[in-house]
């Protein structure tokens, strides 16, 4: 399903949730520091870079597209994405 609001797309699944990706970013696999990034509706908390998948995109896709977008990090997936 998908809802269209001016500048985005929205897509929902089955049950009508939303589709999002996060992405938890590491600077190394040794170091294990997390990346979070203040919000800008709420900038005393803290958040994971993520957002709302767009039309065709895959969850990977969108985890980093959003951190860049957000933290100015440009990265690589790791694992199971």
């Amino acid at each position: 399903v998908m809802k269209f609001k001016p500048y985005q797309t929205r897509t929902y699944d089955r049950e009508g949730f939303k589709k999002r990706a996060v992405c938890l970013c590491f600077r190394s696999e040794q170091e294990g520091e997390v990346l979070l990034v203040s919000s800008s509706g709420y900038p005393d908390q803290w958040i994971v870079p993520g957002e709302g998948m767009e039309l065709e995109e895959e969850p990977g896709g969108t985890a980093v597209r959003e951190v860049y977008e957000e933290a100015g990090i440009k990265g690589k997936l790791a694992g199971d994405c």
